[in-house]
């Protein structure tokens, strides 16, 4: 079985791919904020509002951990292709050096 890497098009698909990271840390920037302003516990609230806000708070703060997850998969998933390409690129023209090409 062979497997045919196109580098140029590996390492021309990081930057489109980094700016949807950064799309994504701004959408997570907005929604953390919108949520931190809403999750302020009012100073009287009806005991079964309270426990509805507390399983709200908790869920607010897992969602913020998967983003955060996400994030850094992206992240490393970039870096990964970036790296990968750049090292293909290289191995191929090491390849056509030795062939005299």
């Amino acid at each position: 079985m062979f497997v045919t890497v196109l580098a140029p098009e590996l390492i021309a698909a990081v930057a489109p791919l980094s700016a949807i990271g950064g799309q994504m840390a701004g959408g997570y920037a907005t929604m953390a904020a919108a949520h931190g302003a809403a999750s302020a516990t009012p100073s009287s609230m009806d005991p079964m509002a309270l426990v509805a806000h507390s399983a709200l708070h908790a869920h607010h703060g897992i969602a913020q951990g998967m983003g955060a997850e996400g994030m850094a998969v992206h992240a490393m998933t970039v870096a990964t292709m970036g790296l990968s390409g750049a090292t293909y690129a290289a191995g191929e023209a090491a390849n056509m050096a030795t062939l005299g090409l």
